[in-house]
């Protein structure tokens, strides 16, 4: 606590990260290769669609944000930013990701965060799990209603090694029923072309 690293929160007796450490975390955050590669074309992702894009990775049960670009609009869907922490499995991100890897992988880790799930108000279990069978199919994430105010859908593509197993995911976010079934395609359409186009900046393919 002397270096400032954690803080107890004297109301629930909890420790929390330190400025200290937080600053550690978003230092490391702001020399990720991987963003470094990846920010021209997720802000140029951002513009087309007119959308918030977002740059997430796995840590283990964890899915972090590691890159947030916003388009001109007015109108921003969407509250993560870089550093924002969460289960695995949460997000159209996550569902990108989950497209990629062993249905046993998945499986295991859906029960092992369940819990923690469970604890974001307004989750829906059924949703959720029918989100994920959808994205194993087709290859890439989505959700509509499934989380949170219940307002707002999303699209999840991942960023593949040249093995095809997931790096990372692109992100965005939108008001349900925001999107015709054509703008909705076309989203996802654009946001698969990015993600190619990082990896061949990745791995030079």
């Amino acid at each position: 606590m002397a270096l400032g690293w954690v803080v107890k929160d004297h109301a629930t007796g909890r420790f929390n990260l330190g400025q200290e450490l937080a600053a550690l975390g978003y230092s490391a955050i702001a020399r990720n290769p991987l963003e470094k590669v990846a920010e021209a074309e997720l802000r140029l992702l951002a513009e087309r669609l007119n959308q918030v894009v977002y740059l997430s990775v796995r840590a283990g049960l964890d899915i972090v944000c590691i890159g947030r670009y916003e388009s001109k609009s007015q109108i921003q869907i969407g509250r993560g930013d870089p550093g924002l922490r969460g289960p695995f499995g949460m997000t159209q991100s996550c569902l990108g990701m989950m497209a990629y890897m062993s249905t046993n992988e998945v499986y295991e880790i859906i029960e092992t965060n369940l819990s923690r799930y469970h604890r974001v108000e307004g989750f829906d279990e059924t949703g959720f799990r029918r989100s994920v069978k959808e994205a194993i199919q087709n290859g890439y994430g989505t959700f509509d209603n499934i989380t949170l105010d219940r307002t707002t859908s999303g699209i999840g593509i991942a960023i593949l090694d040249p093995y095809g197993q997931p790096l990372a995911a692109i992100g965005t976010t939108f008001l349900t029923g925001w999107l015709t079934e054509d703008q909705r395609q076309n989203c996802i359409l654009e946001t698969q072309k990015t993600a190619r186009k990082i990896e061949g900046l990745l791995f030079k393919l």
